[in-house]
């Protein structure tokens, strides 16, 4: 970091990157460390690369998508705007994953300059709960109605 506290990045062997697919796990776990991936999220599609794909794990203003009072603030929009003016790579767009959004209308928060691709870990999820020594006892729960109307169909024959 700079002695002000803004960070001082620098991607290794930057040239080695040219003409390679690149892909870039972030985690936006915290408004700290998000200013320091955008950074390096928009400079890897400038070093060349061939194509860039940016895998979000999760989207942490997805909960925030719409306004139900004047003076509210949509973050979920304003996140996507940002991620929305990644520089091209040589392929073009930025190929954005995002596992498990809260509400996939949110696909249309973005611009034409990124290609949001929405997957799920449920079936992963559901997998491992069948490992599981008491599987037969096993009750979902969600966290809000949101997440109710968007994953209770991928819950099929669970209590909930």
């Amino acid at each position: 970091k700079f002695e002000d506290g803004f960070p001082n990045l620098f991607v290794e062997d930057a040239t080695d990157l040219q003409n390679k697919h690149v892909a870039f796990l972030a985690t936006f776990n915290s408004p700290g460390v998000i200013f320091e991936q955008l950074s390096i999220i928009y400079a890897l599609p400038r070093m060349f690369v061939a194509s860039f794909t940016l895998v979000l794990p999760f989207f942490p203003t997805g909960t925030a998508e719409r306004m139900e009072d004047e003076g509210d603030v949509a973050t979920a929009a304003i996140l996507a705007r940002i991620l929305s003016n990644i520089p091209l790579s040589q392929s073009g767009p930025t190929k954005l994953v995002i596992y498990d959004i809260h509400a996939l209308q949110e696909r249309f928060y973005f611009g034409d300059s990124v290609l949001p691709f929405f997957q799920t870990g449920i079936p992963l999820l559901k997998r491992r709960l069948l490992d599981l020594e008491d599987a037969h006892n096993i009750t979902i729960a969600y966290p809000d109605e949101g997440a109710w109307k968007r994953f209770h169909n991928m819950f099929i024959g669970y209590p909930e």
